[in-house]
């Protein structure tokens, strides 16, 4: 697919994407009326406000987003924002009240609040401090907040400390004080204090569509995962491609595409792996498309299935593998991930592998593996 092809695509999708959800005639002009202290920005691959139960991260659990102060609407305005700017929606929101919300910036605690909530947390959670430094705190609150940072406890269990704590939200406007990469941010504890004032299609991701048609490989996992569907399929089948990008691209590739890609891309990468990391793509997104490769010539597609594939699948095929493996090495593969009480269907094959001087591949691919109740591996141990 040429360049010129390829940008006919995007614009395509831009023109979708303005059809599907809110739609604001200029959204960097509209967010500019709402610059002020109660208005914050959030990026989002869900078009949702709420906290994420598989928070991922060091931090407390909660809400994060950017102050809408004029620093900020800047950095929006000239795409220089640092984190998350090529997530699919950006939700404007206000805190709708200062109860339990603190800015570093103006509010503290006193040294009584500081040791109340500091018996707050050890005694709500078994609580367990670890020194991984940070920034130097100057107040009560940021003291406080560092204690619960720098713990041993999970996002959530953070979370529930600081609301234990009648700590709604905390406003970081310019201190790299609640993470060290983002000078300004805020997370909010509890939504009931925030209010959504619009959703819309997160307008920086249109821009970084755009990157796409001059240089692909410039892109970032998160908008090549944002990007459409047919647009990340032409890129791993585009000629014009590096290898480079086709590789960035598999893990948000189509079924169809990857098929596509192993079938009929010149012989010439397989050489390179290409190929074999494409099908490994299709073996663990689409493993129900990957069956029949089971039995098929290429060794190197069979070893990735065995190492990759869902256990249940090999499980189900493991008496077709047995007999098209014809107790090669690959059949070691796939042995040592079965489980075990199909192991004994090797049994009848024992006299074979002696002869064969295979039973040793068997062995040592299993030398690791807990012994189980089963015959196989009670036999095993008698060719030793």
């Amino acid at each position: 697919m040429s360049q010129n092809q390829l940008q006919k695509f995007i614009l395509q999708e831009l023109n979708r994407h303005k059809r599907e959800g809110v739609v604001l005639e200029d959204p960097i002009k509209y967010i500019e009326k709402f610059i002020g202290p109660d208005y914050f920005l959030h990026f989002t691959n869900i078009n949702k406000l709420g906290i994420n139960p598989q928070y991922q991260h060091h931090t407390p659990a909660g809400i994060y987003s950017y102050p809408l102060e004029q620093k900020i609407f800047n950095e929006l305005a000239e795409d220089r924002i640092d984190y998350a700017s090529d997530y699919k929606y950006l939700i404007l929101f206000r805190k709708i009240t200062d109860d339990k919300i603190y800015d570093f910036e103006i509010d503290d605690i006193t040294d009584d609040e500081l040791e109340r909530k500091i018996m707050v947390a050890r005694n709500l959670i078994n609580f367990h401090y670890l020194d991984e430094g940070g920034r130097n705190p100057v107040t009560n609150l940021q003291t406080f907040f560092q204690l619960v940072q720098n713990s041993s406890l999970r996002p959530l269990q953070k979370r529930k400390i600081f609301l234990a704590c009648e700590i709604d939200g905390l406003i970081d406007r310019g201190e790299s004080f609640i993470t060290n990469d983002i000078a300004a941010q805020a997370v909010f504890f509890n939504i009931s204090k925030i209010e959504i004032q619009q959703v819309m299609k997160n307008p920086l991701l249109k821009e970084k569509l755009y990157q796409a048609i001059a240089d692909n490989s410039a892109l970032s996992s998160n908008t090549r995962k944002n990007l459409p569907q047919n647009i990340n399929d032409k890129i791993i089948n585009d000629p014009f491609a590096d290898d480079y990008q086709k590789e960035a691209n598999f893990r948000y590739a189509s079924e169809h595409a990857l098929v596509k890609f192993i079938h009929f891309e010149p012989k010439n990468h397989l050489s390179g792996g290409l190929k074999l990391k494409a099908f490994e793509q299709l073996t663990l997104r689409f493993p129900e498309k990957a069956i029949p490769y089971f039995y098929r010539s290429n060794r190197e597609f069979r070893m990735t299935l065995y190492r990759r594939i869902d256990i249940k699948i090999l499980n189900k095929e493991f008496s077709k593998i047995i007999a098209f493996e014809d107790l090669n090495l690959l059949l070691a593969e796939a042995v040592n991930r079965v489980d075990s009480q199909l192991l004994d269907e090797l049994v009848p094959l024992f006299p074979e592998l002696k002869d064969r001087n295979r039973w040793q591949d068997l062995y040592f691919a299993l030398e690791d593996r807990k012994e189980g109740d089963g015959i196989f591996m009670a036999e095993l141990q008698k060719f030793r």
